[in-house]
């Protein structure tokens, strides 16, 4: 049955969540894999990591600086696709 399915595939992220973040009860954030270096350059820019009037000309290697956050999170899988959240 569809919902019986859906429900299984819920249970399966919630016991991934509540394994790998203190937060997943308090309302753990996801973040799809394909939108993660954007999600890397937004945390940065609100935490106030970057200046202001950063010039054109310099360059910021997002991939590689997702790569060095990502050692803060894990990924959860949930019905077939990897989201980040934050590690426990």
């Amino acid at each position: 049955d569809e919902n019986d399915k859906e429900l299984s595939i819920l249970r399966a992220l919630n016991d991934e969540g509540e394994t790998n973040s203190s937060d997943w009860l308090d309302g753990e954030t996801m973040i799809h894999e394909d939108y993660w270096i954007n999600y890397v350059k937004d945390l940065c820019d609100d935490v106030g990591d970057l200046p202001k009037n950063l010039p054109h000309y310099i360059a910021i290697d997002w991939e590689k600086t997702s790569q060095n956050i990502a050692v803060n999170y894990t990924t959860v899988d949930f019905n077939g696709v990897n989201y980040y959240i934050r590690s426990c």
